[in-house]
């Protein structure tokens, strides 16, 4: 004879399953990312070698260039960078953010897009976060924004530092152009207020013990820019700008760029579009296979390091050059990593130049994989948690 089951135990029977299934759907759509990340991320299944192999040449370049948009949300322009493109990074700017969740969810969003393209690789999540004037996030729970220009000692340094990169990393974020490593006296300098103040041996002090305490948490610090600017109130953001420097002038400014490279080995450097008339008297920094070559990785013994531009946008570069021929001089001398923060056509042109040019060898292809392959194993560490 078959036997009735109580009516409470069917209800709280299926109120247990209801519940519990519930939850496993809300926690399921929560890990989304993470699974995405598991499941789609190629750099997880390959080494970066052998992810190069399989690499289209357009996936190659579109590694090397770290563009901006704007919104609170994914732009047409830069799905479309994302999707058919295959860029490497964004930097987004204080017009991206509008508070802690929709930060969250838009850089989410973001690495999602890129790991369900082809090849399927994360993103570089680039902020400029020097503190002080220049603080792209200022949200709630961001509460450390203390300028270079108040730091007044190496430990201070690594403290502001290590509470930056906490507060970044949390939302996503796992670049940040910063320290500030030029060497300015001069209180009308337009980069005054953004420089650490003492000599040159406190200057380089300072700025490894930041770049310390960024790398100890995860995030990659970007020393910038190399050289250094001059003492002047020209801001080459509006105009060409020509350094006069001694040769013991160079040497002294690219003293605090040797002595944090040796230190701390920053994983990444920006150069900057100041013409140094007794390096290269004709062309910026950032299109110079002099000013890179010879005294970045040279001098400098920055050899294997990524080296990113200044952006590309500033009227520095745009006043004296074709977008498309900047791109190309810039790749040519030296560059691993274009920087672009607003412009979606001028992102694009730059993206088809450097092609064209490597079909018709002038930029040899060899150059563009070993740009790659930096950028992939720098990747690999920030997945594998393995930056320091």
């Amino acid at each position: 004879m078959k036997k009735n089951i109580p009516w409470k135990i069917i209800f709280f029977t299926t109120l247990i399953i209801f519940v519990v299934g519930g939850y496993l759907a809300f926690n399921k759509t929560n890990n989304n990312f993470t699974s995405i990340q598991e499941e789609k991320n190629t750099l997880n299944l390959k080494t970066p070698e052998e992810m190069l192999i399989d690499m289209s040449l357009e996936d190659k370049v579109g590694q090397m260039l770290m563009v901006g948009f704007w919104g609170i949300e994914p732009d047409y322009y830069i799905n479309k960078m994302i999707d058919q493109r295959n860029i490497g990074g964004v930097i987004l700017m204080k017009y991206n953010f509008d508070n802690q969740e929709q930060a969250k969810n838009l850089i989410n969003t973001l690495q999602q897009k890129s790991l369900d393209t082809d090849p399927g690789i994360p993103m570089f999540i680039s902020v400029d976060q020097e503190g002080g004037l220049v603080s792209r996030v200022q949200l709630d729970g961001i509460s450390e924004l203390t300028a270079q220009s108040d730091i007044k000692s190496s430990e201070q340094a690594y403290i502001v530092a290590d509470k930056r990169a906490k507060e970044l990393k949390q939302l996503g974020i796992n670049i940040n152009y910063s320290p500030v490593v030029d060497y300015v006296k001069n209180e009308n300098s337009f980069l005054y207020e953004r420089t650490f103040r003492g000599d040159i041996d406190s200057v380089g002090d300072f700025a490894s013990e930041m770049v310390r305490g960024y790398q100890n948490n995860g995030l990659i610090s970007v020393i910038k820019h190399f050289l250094g600017h001059p003492d002047t109130n020209i801001d080459p953001h509006l105009s060409v700008l020509k350094a006069d420097f001694t040769n013991q002038e160079i040497m002294d400014r690219t003293k605090i760029f040797r002595r944090v490279i040796a230190d701390v080995s920053p994983y990444m450097v920006m150069t900057s579009h100041v013409i140094y008339k007794n390096i290269d008297s004709e062309t910026p920094c950032s299109l110079s296979k002099k000013c890179i070559q010879e005294w970045l990785r040279g001098e400098s013994r920055f050899g294997s390091g990524i080296v990113i531009t200044d952006d590309m946008e500033m009227g520095a570069i745009q006043d004296k050059y074709s977008n498309a021929e900047a791109a190309v001089m810039a790749i040519k001398a030296g560059n691993d990593i274009l920087l672009y923060t607003s412009t979606p056509e001028k992102q694009a042109e730059a993206y088809d130049a450097i092609i064209e040019a490597v079909n018709n060898n002038e930029i040899n292809v060899e150059q563009i994989n070993d740009s790659v392959l930096k950028i992939l194993k720098l990747k690999k560490k920030i997945i594998n948690n393995e930056i320091r």
